[in-house]
């Protein structure tokens, strides 16, 4: 059965999505309390006590989780993605705003319907409020909603020109492997502090179909 499940971007991502650039998103997987996870190399790999498949499964062959239950070796350990899988559908939250006069109300109470101002779109038409951040965008105040296509389970730096363009990067007329620099540096604007490029996280990407300018 398909699920739908909000997920978060900015609004240079929001335009990006919006110009058909961008069909591709990036997320830190939640380790959950793994110590460590030794690079994708496999079972051959003497330096190695697990690795990620493309579909998410945790694939244990030295040393098991420190988790409640403890995994030992030769197990998998599959962790679904939060986002969704295959099938699912995302709706997007956005910084917008709503009518002055709705200021002071929760945005639950909001009546559907009421005009809403993405702020993505540019400024703000006279008659609205104050800036809502996105964590509190309700359903029905969404304009873009997505089905998954696919998702896999990769190292960070593992991301390809190709799927740095599909990140919504635009490096049309440049040199090879622009795009992924690009990339890297807007990752860091966004996630430096918490998973950093350098420190190359396991992350999920999610595909997503291309939005018709």
């Amino acid at each position: 059965m398909s699920v739908e499940r909000p997920i978060l971007f900015s609004g240079p991502m929001v335009r990006a999505i919006l110009a058909g650039q961008k069909t591709q998103t990036r997320r830190i997987v939640n380790m959950r309390g793994v110590d460590y996870v030794g690079p994708a190399g496999g079972e051959d790999d003497p330096n190695n006590w697990g690795w990620a498949d493309q579909y998410g499964d945790w694939h244990v062959i030295g040393r098991g989780y420190p988790l409640p239950g403890r995994i030992n070796q030769g197990d998998t350990w599959s962790m679904p993605c939060p986002l969704g899988e295959p099938g699912d559908r995302l709706w997007v939250k956005e910084t917008w705003r709503t009518l002055a006069a709705f200021d002071r109300m929760p945005p639950r109470l909001i009546p559907p319907g009421t005009p809403i101002h993405y702020e993505a779109d540019g400024p703000q038409p006279e008659g609205f409020g104050r800036a809502r951040p996105s964590i509190f965008m309700r359903r029905w105040m969404s304009r873009i909603a997505r089905d998954v296509t696919a998702v896999r389970v990769e190292r960070l730096q593992g991301i390809s020109d190709e799927d740095a363009r599909a990140e919504g990067i635009d490096d049309i007329g440049e040199g090879a492997g622009l795009a992924k620099i690009r990339f890297q540096n807007l990752w860091n604007a966004i996630n430096g502090k918490r998973a950093p490029w350098e420190a190359n996280p396991w992350v999920r990407a999610i595909s997503f179909p291309r939005l018709a300018p």
